[in-house]
């Protein structure tokens, strides 16, 4: 996206948004947004007379979840931890500081899934 991708303007899918530089009516286009592992194409408008990009709300939340899904984003607090055994299973214990931030309590259950090479583990 654009040099303005820091001010990304939303608009609901049904308004025909106009750039905030040039006052001109944007036209709808096929956007590529940036993710810390990779990119995925999106649909939104872009001004032809200056370039500035703007997705629509619903279109930033669509392609978030999916870029969730894909594993785009960077870990929030990677940590290594060991992998021990408890009985025949394998266990890993959760550190304080994410149990916290999630507010993980004892019988809580999980979904936990693979994404390539990772282990996703979800709330």
């Amino acid at each position: 996206m654009s040099r303005d991708i820091a001010r990304r303007e939303e608009y609901s899918e049904r308004e025909e948004p106009t750039c905030p530089h040039c006052r001109i009516r944007m036209e709808p286009a096929i956007l590529t947004v940036h993710f810390p592992r990779d990119h995925i194409p999106g649909r939104g408008y872009r001004c032809l007379k200056c370039g500035y990009e703007a997705l629509s709300a619903g279109e930033a939340d669509r392609l978030s979840d999916l870029a969730k899904k894909l594993g785009l984003y960077e870990p929030a607090m990677p940590m290594v931890r060991k992998i021990t055994r408890s009985g025949k299973r394998l266990s890993l214990y959760i550190p304080k500081d994410i149990e916290e931030t999630l507010n993980l309590k004892k019988g809580m259950k999980v979904k936990i899934s693979v994404q390539g090479d990772r282990i996703v583990i979800e709330p």
